[in-house]
């Protein structure tokens, strides 16, 4: 995580992976379908991103 991350960080109620819900529907439900955001450290299911997301995009 960069700087500008760390500082996006700052502004909101943190998660750590284990406890992370999607920002969109705030559900913890289908753990495996939630991406995580290298810029702002938020989840996202990927049926909730829009346009959904059709499968984990792989990397960072």
């Amino acid at each position: 995580m960069n700087s500008t991350s760390a500082e996006i960080v700052k502004t909101y109620d943190w998660q750590c992976n284990d406890c992370k819900s999607c920002l969109v529907c705030q559900s913890k439900n289908d753990e495996d379908k939630i991406v995580i955001c290298n810029h702002c450290d938020r989840g996202y299911h990927t049926f909730c991103c829009d346009p959904p997301l059709k499968h984990i995009p792989k990397g960072k």
